[in-house]
């Protein structure tokens, strides 16, 4: 949350939050189940939302919903793809 914060914001502010360090998410069994049967997800985006979410000229997902589905991507072991809409 900090990068996400200090990319879009700044990284010379002080946010004034709190916030732990976990490298992975706390996840009971039947969740990392479900995560291991289904390792990549399907994601729709606006594609003209910015700066929340945008499409940008080579087809690649940009945006703070970008930042935090990295994020997520990386503290779960998950892969998210883009699937292309008008809207």
């Amino acid at each position: 949350m900090e990068a996400i914060l200090g990319r879009w914001l700044g990284e010379t502010e002080d946010y004034g939050i709190y916030l732990p360090r976990h490298d992975r998410a706390d996840l009971d069994d039947e969740e990392r189940r479900w995560i291991t049967q289904h390792p990549v997800l399907r994601i729709a985006v606006d594609p003209d939302y910015a700066p929340y979410e945008l499409v940008d000229g080579k087809g690649h997902h940009r945006g703070l919903s970008a930042d935090f589905l990295d994020l997520l991507g990386r503290k779960l072991g998950l892969q998210f793809t883009l699937v292309t809409t008008d809207s």
